[in-house]
């Protein structure tokens, strides 16, 4: 199960129940973004950043993060190291978070108020009524 999330541009400082000003964002090339961030990571951390056409995939040690290249970065994220990676990303970049599944945005500064753990307890829970209808 991935963790999707949206990385955008913006001069608005967001915390996690901020409303998103979108007249505020700004542009961005996220493909250099990310494949600057991530080739300059240790060699430890990333292992391979897969390109076809729009699409990428950046395969590092206990994580994997997948996106289509377009205005605003929509990914899917894979692995707690995922999530850890994309907030400092996003800090490094002056970049913000959205959280797909909460409908929050990450804080930066706390990103343990709505982050991975968050994101495991709302998976918990998909799992669990999945479970339930199967016995059904």
């Amino acid at each position: 199960m991935a963790y999707e999330v949206i990385l955008f541009s913006s001069n608005q400082k967001l915390t996690t129940k901020t409303e998103i000003d979108e007249s505020q964002f700004t542009p961005a090339d996220f493909n250099e973004i990310l494949e600057n961030y991530f080739l300059k990571l240790s060699f430890d951390k990333v292992l391979t950043i897969e390109a076809n056409e729009n699409f990428r995939r950046i395969v590092g040690k206990d994580f994997d993060f997948e996106y289509f290249h377009t205005e605003e970065l929509q990914g899917n994220l894979y692995g707690k190291n995922a999530i850890l990676e994309s907030v400092e990303l996003a800090k490094k970049n002056n970049l913000q978070i959205f959280d797909l599944s909460s409908g929050e945005s990450i804080d930066l500064e706390n990103p343990e108020i709505n982050g991975y753990s968050e994101f495991e307890n709302y998976r918990a829970q998909i799992l669990e009524g999945e479970n339930l209808l199967r016995k059904i």
